[in-house]
């Protein structure tokens, strides 16, 4: 699906019918893109502006927000750097990961404050 690791574009565009026979059963789409500024971009596509293709956009977005398609993801990253004997990157892709969930959830189970609090027990 992705080819994040291609060096040499094809010579040769494909035929715009091998293109649109390709994408033919594609409903919904969303892409991310970074620039080298840092400034996030994201694209949205549905094929149709109806019931079904609102419900499958709804599908998509739910289970990026929830991150069910992150492991993937970051298989098809590893599985690239590795390729590229790029152990490095993958190693900095994921510790910078780590950090930003970690502080994304510092705060949850904070140790300063009670499991009970003292007026839920006096309810």
């Amino acid at each position: 699906m992705f080819n994040f690791f291609k060096r040499e574009k094809p010579d040769v565009e494909p035929k715009e019918e091998e293109t649109q026979e390709k994408n033919t059963d594609i409903v919904a789409a969303v892409t991310y893109y970074m620039t080298s500024e840092g400034q996030a971009f994201v694209d949205v596509e549905m094929r149709e502006f109806d019931d079904a293709s609102t419900i499958m956009m709804a599908a998509l977005l739910s289970g990026i927000n929830t991150g069910l398609y992150s492991h993937d993801t970051l298989e098809m990253l590893r599985n690239g750097l590795l390729e590229e004997d790029r152990t490095d990157l993958y190693l900095l892709l994921v510790t910078k990961l780590a950090s930003v969930y970690i502080e994304a959830n510092k705060n949850e189970g904070d140790e300063d404050e009670p499991l009970i609090s003292p007026s839920e027990v006096l309810d």
